[in-house]
């Protein structure tokens, strides 16, 4: 066993934090997305996976483009299968390395206690070999008890061991959020023991049209959504402060890209016409390296 210091261990040759989604999944990491029953949470989880399997932007953040695998554990297949032809029918990409496993190959119901649907789920994943996956819902997985922070750890261990190199999303159940409350916290609003949240390296709240982001990784965030008739969600600007952020974001994200390519982004990310964009971009001043070039 070697021991180091603090000196010796930084100066040890490590692996680097690095992201699938810019400061929203680390790779490899674990991030809970939680809202309360048909709150939209897979719409979004879907997008993510969507996202980061054609290398595009989600919510306005860089992805790393990677093979992504979707588990749908918690709708049935004709409602699901209902979903993503509205998606498509929207003009949405839906193109890309993002895989499902065929209907006739799942496992339902699923127990990932019991070890013939634990090897299930590794060879699902070993197949694919996604670097991101999304387990949707956490509940359907396992039949423990969810206020047991001991059967939780023994679920958490079994997800640790499958997962361990790679990313995983769980969409998850949070408990039911009261009207009144205009600023729930995240992670006590998730169901189940603390241990769940404890877990993860992010949690995000979907509630009444706003994202709400803890994570141990990045900062805080807290942002305003809009759903789409085809479900998918996406930034919402109240305020032209809000508007300004997210042109001078993308600037900053995309440095060695011109405005016309940004205007194209800001059109699938921000709902932004070209005229609305390069209104917006005259009256910033901008840090975008071909800012001079239209």
């Amino acid at each position: 066993m070697r021991l180091l210091t603090t000196e010796e261990y930084l100066a040890t040759e490590r692996p680097q934090l690095s992201w699938l989604v810019k400061d929203l999944v680390p790779e490899p990491g674990v991030v809970l997305i939680e809202s309360p029953p048909k709150g939209g949470k897979s719409f979004l989880a879907y997008d993510l996976a969507r996202c980061v399997s054609q290398g595009i932007p989600f919510l306005n953040r860089q992805t790393k483009q990677a093979r992504t695998l979707y588990l749908q554990f918690d709708t049935s297949e004709l409602v699901w299968r209902d979903r993503l032809l509205k998606i498509r029918a929207s003009g949405t990409d839906i193109s890309g390395p993002l895989y499902t496993v065929h209907p006739e190959d799942m496992k339902l119901p699923i127990n990932i206690l019991n070890p013939a649907d634990r090897h299930w789920l590794s060879q699902a994943v070993e197949h694919c070999d996604p670097a991101l996956v999304v387990l949707d819902v956490y509940r359907e997985i396992h039949n423990a008890d969810e206020n047991d922070s001991t059967q939780m750890k023994v679920v958490g261990d079994i997800l640790t061991s499958i997962f361990k190199e790679r990313s995983l999303v769980l969409v998850h159940h949070s408990k039911k959020i009261g009207e009144d409350n205009f600023n729930p916290d995240p992670t006590s609003s998730a169901r189940g023991s603390s241990y769940i949240t404890g877990k993860v390296d992010g949690i995000w709240l979907l509630w009444n049209n706003k994202l709400k982001i803890h994570s141990r990784v990045s900062e805080p965030l807290n942002v305003s959504l809009k759903q789409g008739v085809n479900g998918l969600w996406s930034l919402s600007y109240p305020t032209s402060e809000d508007l300004d952020k997210a042109v001078l974001q993308l600037c900053h994200d995309f440095p060695t890209s011109n405005h016309h390519t940004l205007s194209k982004l800001a059109e699938q990310q921000l709902g932004l016409s070209k005229n609305e964009y390069f209104k917006a971009l005259s009256q910033l001043v901008c840090p975008h390296s071909n800012k001079s070039s239209p």
